[in-house]
């Protein structure tokens, strides 16, 4: 006779995480990621920008080593508030420990050789793991070439410059008031699902990961439009785009929830979109239970659809609630900005 004792499924914590921190590293990130970069919001800004001596010299560095990666995986491991913080915490940091936390995991049969070459420096072995990457095997090579020692000095040097170059910036200012705003508006809802948070938030699909226990939600500007994943051994990180709303000077509404609700101002439209909260539907079903002509019909849907309120899929409609909830959310932000004037 076969027992099975039932125990209960463990999901990964989910968190909405945002310093300073993340936007200088993510603006190092971008900044030399030189093949992706001119499809950056900031890039035009960057190209133009005066940059000191000390700062395009480890800038440089960091582009040809891939050691912003490094500075991802140190911070999702100190959760730093401050560049000072950063610092301290990584001066106070042991060999091994510094080494465990910036090598790349790759899987659960490699991890055994991944927390030895932290201990044994043998990076070229553990690099072989990674030849068909396009980065780490690279990445892993170079932490061969320096000391232990001058790769901290690097990563000091290198936040502290980005951090001065950022401060000098009138929009520096705006950016961390937005960011900090972001964060603070989002509650995780312990009802809600792990996919469901990181769709509502994130506005991207989660795929399940063995050995992932936690999700970090980041907000982010450098990396605009793009939306950037990465993980450590036990935790996945989504790096999503700020929205264009929180963006703009106070006062001025965006052009995304302008014609979002220029969509909703319409009888007919309403009631399409009740319709589809309900289930999807297609032209000739929504035609039926509205007894309005298919013609007219898809007009009102193609309005829907360019506000991305509603999506559709082999002739089938379906409300998009993820833009729906932006749509409210944006307006709250736009009102309470106009408030705090």
């Amino acid at each position: 006779m076969n027992y099975h004792l039932s125990q209960m499924q463990e999901s990964p914590i989910v968190s909405v995480d945002w310093s300073p921190v993340w936007e200088i590293i993510l603006g190092i990130s971008a900044y030399t990621h030189r093949k992706l970069r001119h499809t950056f919001d900031c890039d035009e800004e960057w190209s133009q920008a005066t940059l000191s001596e000390t700062l395009k010299e480890d800038l440089q560095m960091i582009e040809d080593t891939n050691q912003w990666f490094a500075l991802m995986m140190l911070q999702a491991t100190f959760s730093a508030s401050t560049v000072q913080d950063f610092s301290d915490k990584l001066s106070r940091m042991e060999e091994s420990a510094f080494y465990s936390t910036i090598l790349p995991y790759k899987d659960r049969h490699s991890e055994p050789l991944r927390l030895q070459t932290s201990h044994d420096r043998d990076f070229h072995r553990y690099a072989d793991k990674f030849k068909t990457h396009e980065f780490f095997g690279g990445y892993i090579a170079s932490l061969a070439t320096h000391s232990f020692s001058q790769t901290k000095d690097l990563f000091h040097s290198v936040l502290n410059g980005w951090q001065e170059f950022m401060e000098g910036k009138a929009e520096w200012s705006k950016w961390k008031s937005a960011l900090d705003r972001e964060a603070s508006l989002h509650v995780i809802y312990k009802e809600a699902s792990v996919t469901e948070s990181v769709q509502r938030i994130a506005g991207t699909a989660y795929i399940p990961e063995p050995s992932i226990w936690e999700i970090k939600l980041i907000p982010q500007i450098s990396y605009r439009p793009w939306l950037l994943e990465q993980r450590t051994p036990d935790t996945k990180l989504f790096f999503y785009p700020l929205r264009e709303e929180y963006l703009l000077e106070q006062g001025v509404p965006g052009k995304a929830m302008v014609n979002g609700y220029k969509a909703l101002g319409d009888e007919l439209r309403l009631k399409v979109l009740h319709l589809l909260q309900h289930g999807p539907l297609s032209l000739q079903e929504l035609s039926i239970k509205l007894d309005v002509s298919k013609t007219t019909l898809h007009h009102q849907l193609s309005l829907l659809k360019a506000s991305k309120l509603v999506t559709s899929a082999k002739g089938v409609y379906s409300a998009n609630p993820q833009r729906i909830s932006e749509l409210h959310e944006d307006l709250s932000f736009f009102l309470g900005k106009t408030h705090e004037e």
